[in-house]
């Protein structure tokens, strides 16, 4: 805008993001860097609607996902059927934050879904082979939404692109559909429609 002072440019990306390149090409991510949530799988008390623990997907890369359920399944309160099952795939530029940060906790427990990490599609295989309480009993993997924010909607998108060709080795994970929450979506070479839009916008979308 006028009469701000110029952003400076970044000439170190890693750094900007508090992340390291390591030499296999892999990152490390600074974890602290964001704020994070303790999951509350238990609630005496029972003042916590949703209940949430962490399950180990994968040991040998640390794959974790966060699962989100109402308590009231738990309590003996309801009486309905399974519950339908949403696979969310978080954002942060494909790179950075946790399904423990702070937003996809709070919106997640809104929704009371099962939250990976960036692994694509192993979450799926996991889900159909996993023993795990809370899914096995409560959720109806019959009826699985895939659904996520920015960069996770586009992993959502290639994710249901891979499950729509491995139908028969999800049994019994079926997906419904999709839910794409503005999702991130981008090139090696920018268009005509993202130059117009950064030269009508007051701040630098190129950082």
């Amino acid at each position: 805008m006028l009469g701000e002072t110029p952003l400076a440019p970044i000439t170190d990306p890693f750094e900007y993001l508090q992340v390291v390149l390591n030499p296999d090409g892999t990152l490390t991510r600074n974890f602290n860097s964001f704020p994070r949530v303790v999951p509350k799988p238990d609630d005496p008390e029972g003042q916590t609607a949703v209940l949430s623990k962490d399950v180990l997907i994968n040991p040998s890369n640390n794959t974790w996902a966060r699962i989100f359920l109402p308590r009231e399944k738990l309590d003996g309160s309801s009486t309905s059927n399974k519950l339908p099952l949403v696979v969310y795939y978080h954002g942060g530029g494909l790179i950075l934050l946790s399904p423990d940060w702070v937003i996809f906790h709070n919106s997640c427990s809104d929704l009371a879904e099962t939250i990976p990490d960036y692994r694509l599609i192993e979450a799926l295989h996991w889900i159909e082979t996993t023993q795990e309480k809370w899914l096995r009993e409560y959720a109806d993997l019959s009826d699985c939404f895939l659904m996520g924010s920015s960069a996770g909607g586009n992993i959502s998108y290639h994710v249901g692109l891979r499950a729509a060709g491995a139908v028969d080795e999800l049994e019994p994970l079926k997906i419904k559909g999709l839910v794409l929450h503005q999702p991130f979506f981008g090139g090696t070479e920018r268009k005509c429609v993202g130059v117009e839009v950064n030269e009508r916008s007051s701040f630098a979308t190129n950082r």
